[in-house]
C-alpha cells in the first residue's frame, strides 16, 4: 500500500472492524456468564435465533446502537457509555474503543 490516504483509510476500517468483533465476543461471553442461550436471547429480543448467532458471530456484524441496547436489556444488563478524547499520538491502526464489562 503505497498510497498513504488509501493506507490510512484501510488502517482505520480495520480498527473499526477489530473494535466491533472485540466488543461482540466480550458480550457473547457475558451472554455464556448469565447462563442464557442465544435462543433465549434472541426471543427477549424478538428477533430470530440465527440473526443473533450471527450478531454475536460474525467478523463483519456492525450492529446500530439501539441492536447493542435490546442486546445488553435482552442480557439483563446496562449499557453505559464514556465519551472521551483519543490520544493525540495513538496510531489510526489500534482501535478507538475501549470497553469493560463487568457482572
Amino acid at each position: 500500500m503505497e498510497d498513504p490516504e488509501f493506507r490510512d483509510a484501510y488502517e482505520r476500517a480495520g480498527a473499526k472492524i477489530r473494535s466491533t468483533v472485540q466488543l461482540m465476543r466480550a458480550l457473547d461471553l457475558l451472554r455464556e456468564q448469565v447462563g442464557l442461550s442465544k435462543a433465549e436471547v434472541a426471543r427477549r429480543m424478538g428477533r430470530k435465533p440465527e440473526a443473533v448467532s450471527r450478531l454475536l458471530r460474525s467478523g463483519s456484524s456492525n450492529p446500530t446502537l439501539e441492536t447493542l441496547v435490546e442486546l445488553v436489556t435482552a442480557l439483563d444488563l446496562q449499557l453505559e457509555l464514556r465519551i472521551t478524547r483519543r490520544p493525540r499520538n495513538a496510531p489510526l491502526d489500534r482501535p478507538h474503543v475501549t470497553f469493560s464489562a463487568r457482572l
